[in-house]
């Protein structure tokens, strides 16, 4: 089974659930609930270490900003579950070899995330609710990529480096796990303010020959972020 069967199957079953879900909450008048909130995302830059010249120092990492939704059921307190989409802008990261030929590479990068999760929230009494999720995430990583080469010679690495050239675009799905919290703070009896900080570990490429595996991005991906969550 290929990666793309796998995944047709695995958002199948994510159907299936949320409709089991629904047909729950709904036998026991539980909410309906759906949410925005902008986030940060951030991802750091691994050393790659000894694995020989041909590579940079370092891998692909930065900051951005975006924005997640969700939308889910409370099955019954004090348990939900939901889907959630996380989409930021595009960091950009220039990378720097300096090998039998000397160029760099620019990297516009994101990660997009889509995680069907499972929500545990505790203080349901008070007008503070603080609930921890997680659960199975399917990721895009999108890569915009150009390369501009050292003008003069290879070595010794002098002089400037030329324009960067067209730009090509890098993609690969694949998979990971989604946990974190979430603090809702009630303004009426609908709505709720929820601060919220999201936990990624995602399955990279291995670093060798393949071009994802040479971007070397982190497996761990960080999204604070400040939303506006309805119930109804």
């Amino acid at each position: 089974m290929d990666r793309v069967q796998l995944m047709v199957r695995l958002l199948c079953l994510a159907v299936l659930i949320l409709v089991a879900a629904n047909d729950i909450a709904t036998a026991q008048n539980s909410p309906t609930f759906i949410g925005g909130s902008m986030m940060i995302s951030s991802q750091s830059s691994p050393k790659f270490g000894n694995v020989g010249p041909s590579y940079p120092s370092s891998g692909v990492g930065g900051t951005g900003v975006g924005a997640t939704g969700e939308i889910g059921r409370f099955l019954a307190a004090p348990i939900s579950i939901s889907f959630e989409f996380s989409v930021p802008n595009r960091f950009e990261s220039v990378k720097e070899v300096n090998y039998f030929g000397s160029y760099r590479t620019d990297n516009r990068h994101r990660d997009v995330i889509l995680s069907g999760v499972v929500g545990f929230s505790i203080n349901n009494s008070g007008k503070t609710h603080l609930a921890f999720v997680g659960g199975p995430s399917f990721v895009r990583e999108d890569t915009f990529q150009r390369t501009a080469f050292r003008l003069g010679p290879s070595f010794p690495y002098t002089g400037d480096f030329g324009p960067f050239g067209p730009e090509t675009r890098l993609t690969r799905w694949t998979m990971g796990i989604a946990s974190g919290v979430g603090v809702g703070v009630d303004v009426s009896r609908h709505v709720s303010i929820v601060p919220n900080l999201r936990m990624y570990w995602i399955s990279r490429a291995a670093l060798g020959g393949s071009a994802s595996g040479r971007l070397g991005l982190s497996s761990f991906v960080f999204r604070p972020g400040v939303g506006v969550r309805a119930a109804f």
